[in-house]
């Protein structure tokens, strides 16, 4: 039987501690939390934590780099359908990016704070936000054979409605479905893959 690799109860340490640090940053902001009470959630010492990361501030920016490359991993992922129709290539992306979300809900929470309180910060842009935009938009762009701004612009859009959407409540989800004989989040999915494609396309 393989042993575990020596450098694998590190890698779990640092896990647990993105883990509590981004559902205490998302519920309570970066000046909110601490290291006193991200050490009691996540059941380690501020010492442990403070050697796999140093500071609070870089502590925060492993938390929100962490979801960007989780991103990162759902752009892959839609390579397979760029040969589809450019119609049903948008569908497949609103879909996976809608699953992520819901998938992903704290890791939002946390961006969308991070926008509210402070901006997102330089690095964090330019290492994740920015080449996973290009990336997408370079993407869109040539497979819908549309203008790189109308990309751009389309799926930021679709963006903002995708995490709204994903950090609904139940009952906002039971709202968005009056009228419709599906679930409260097969609505909102039909819903969604109706509306962003059109917004990246432009009709």
């Amino acid at each position: 039987m393989r042993g575990r690799p020596k450098n694998a109860q590190p890698e779990i340490t640092a896990n647990k501690i993105l883990i509590a640090s981004t559902e205490l940053f998302a519920d309570q902001g970066f000046h909110g939390a601490s290291f006193r009470t991200i050490a009691k959630a996540s059941g380690l010492s501020i010492g442990t934590i403070q050697h796999h990361f140093g500071t609070k501030e870089r502590l925060y920016q492993a938390c929100v780099a962490a979801m960007y490359e989780e991103l990162g991993q759902v752009l892959e992922g839609l390579a397979e359908f760029l040969d589809e129709e450019p119609r049903t290539f948008l569908e497949h992306a609103v879909i996976h990016s809608f699953d992520f979300g819901l998938a992903h809900k704290t890791s939002l929470r946390l961006l969308t704070r991070t926008i509210q309180d402070q901006g997102l910060p330089s690095a964090i842009r330019s290492e994740h936000a920015d080449p996973i935009l290009k990336t997408a938009s370079e993407t869109v762009s040539a497979a819908l054979n549309i203008d790189l701004s109308q990309a751009s612009f389309g799926i930021q859009s679709g963006i903002f409605l995708i995490v709204r959407y994903a950090l609904a409540s139940q009952r906002e989800l039971n709202d968005f479905s009056l009228g419709t004989d599906l679930q409260p989040l097969e609505a909102v999915r039909a819903h969604l893959v109706d509306v962003v494609p059109s917004l990246i396309m432009g009709r």
